[in-house]
């Protein structure tokens, strides 16, 4: 039988031990510290410990799912909530303030520190920690524009890592996710290195403001407006793992009615990159993926879709009216169809898509950006797909991984929201998003080009069959 790492076992160089006997510690308990340990919960890390003495009142849901109820330990509920998701792994939730065990032997067995809060003196404690072992430490930190993320493996730290630029911010949804995915991708790097990886010590800046999104410095955080997102509909395509990432996102901001269009069901492959589909193997992935939605945000609607993406989709389209389509599948023909959809129709399009060790996120919004046509020249991909189809009979698994997924995932909920959000200092980029692990510069915009035509023709259409 096929565990849940089979999927990255695939990848060349990959030793899924040495994630078995990593010793991850991670500081904080906010929505950063959240989103770190899911990923950490995919990729296997064998022991994890979540530090911090935060007891969150007043939390309503969405955010309730990740601190538990009123007035328990957040790292107790997180502790839980991880053992749940990957039950193979050994969590432990300590109720402690770290500066309190700087002077103890509890972490000194850690492979790595992760340090996600925004409080400079935590940062100043495991740095000089992990220093003081000789224990390799990643820092990260979030507001609701921008993200922060730097690793210390030297021992060596200037005034930069404290992060004192983020001190009492409220960590951001959506500057925290994509952190969180930079911080995975960092550590993996450590835990388990392999033979293409490239120097990953520049640290990363992300800001929702920027025009490309990842600025060489971070400027004086910008201010985003209030949104509410209650009567905005979502269709996403795909409740795998793009799907997954990308709805937790929009049950965090919000959405009114989200739909879930997919017709697979849920198999032990899956497990260590779709995290939501937990303890319900064989089951129709939308349906269980609505369902723990629902659990994230019970104020919202979440539906079903079980039927495949092709022309007669249209028809559901013209009836559910969905403000936005999030593209989360695995397959150019489908790109295809939802990128003719979105051009007949003027619903805006927002695509990612991933490999083991990279992946890219075009937005297309009529009028506004160039369609995946222009672009990407979807269709060519679309005919080569379907010519390999023809050769071979059944598909051919691919490696895959939670990291490449958690970073896109979470840069196509931040272009959603700027599409969504209709505000003049908020536009979704001009051009792909691209994230690749073996680059030296592993993420930015590129192809930035001007909006197309497209969606004005009557004729001329692009669609593979």
């Amino acid at each position: 039988m096929l565990d849940r790492y089979d999927r990255q076992n695939m990848i060349p160089g990959w030793n899924q031990n040495l994630l078995r006997e990593a010793k991850v510690a991670v500081i904080g308990s906010g929505y950063l510290s959240a989103q770190v340990l899911l990923g950490l919960a995919g990729l296997g890390a064998g022991d994890i410990m979540v530090v911090d003495n935060g007891r969150k009142t007043g939390m309503q849901p969405p955010m309730q799912f990740f601190t538990g109820p009123d007035g328990n330990s957040n790292s107790e509920h997180l502790e839980g909530l991880i053992r749940r998701i990957n039950p193979d792994i050994h969590v432990t939730g300590l109720h402690w303030k770290f500066y309190y065990l700087t002077d103890t032997a509890v972490l000194s067995d850690r492979t790595l520190i992760i340090d996600a809060t925004n409080d400079p003196a935590s940062k100043y404690h495991t740095l000089t920690f992990a220093k003081s072992r000789g224990i390799p430490a990643i820092v990260a930190a979030a507001n609701e524009v921008q993200a922060d993320v730097q690793v210390c493996s030297s021992g060596e730290h200037d005034e930069s890592l404290v992060q004192r630029a983020f001190a009492e911010a409220l960590q951001g949804i959506l500057p925290s996710g994509v952190a969180a995915g930079f911080v995975l991708d960092r550590a993996r790097k450590y835990l388990l290195p392999l033979p293409d990886d490239q120097d990953f010590t520049t640290p990363l800046n992300y800001d929702l403001l920027s025009t490309d999104r990842f600025p060489q410095e971070l400027a004086q955080k910008g201010v985003l407006p209030q949104c509410d997102f209650a009567s905005k509909t979502v269709l996403i395509v795909g409740a795998g793992s793009l799907g997954n990432i990308v709805s937790i996102q929009m049950a965090m901001l919000g959405m009114g009615r989200v739909y879930i269009a997919d017709y697979d069901l849920v198999e032990s492959v899956n497990l260590n990159r779709q995290l939501l589909l937990y303890e319900r193997l064989g089951e129709p992935k939308a349906a269980v993926l609505t369902e723990r939605l629902a659990e994230i945000n019970p104020g919202a609607t979440y539906i079903p879709v079980e039927q495949r993406i092709e022309l007669s989709f249209a028809e559901y389209l013209n009836k559910h009216k969905p403000d936005i389509v999030l593209d989360c599948v695995d397959n150019f023909r489908t790109r295809a169809t939802l990128d003719y959809f979105a051009k007949r129709l003027g619903i805006p399009l927002v695509s990612g898509g991933t490999d083991f060790k990279s992946g890219q996120v075009v937005t297309y919004v009529p009028g506004q950006t160039a369609c995946l046509e222009c672009q990407l020249d979807i269709s060519k991909y679309a005919e080569a797909e379907l010519a390999r189809e023809a050769e071979h009979c059944t598909a051919v698994p691919e490696p895959s991984v939670i990291i490449s997924n958690q970073i896109i995932g979470n840069l196509m909920a931040a272009e959603a929201f700027a599409t969504l959000a209709k505000w003049p200092g908020l536009r979704p980029v001009q051009g792909s998003i691209k994230y690749d692990s073996n680059s030296a510069q592993s993420i930015g915009a590129v192809g930035l080009i001007g909006p197309c035509e497209c969606h004005l023709k009557s004729e001329g259409d692009v669609l593979v069959r």
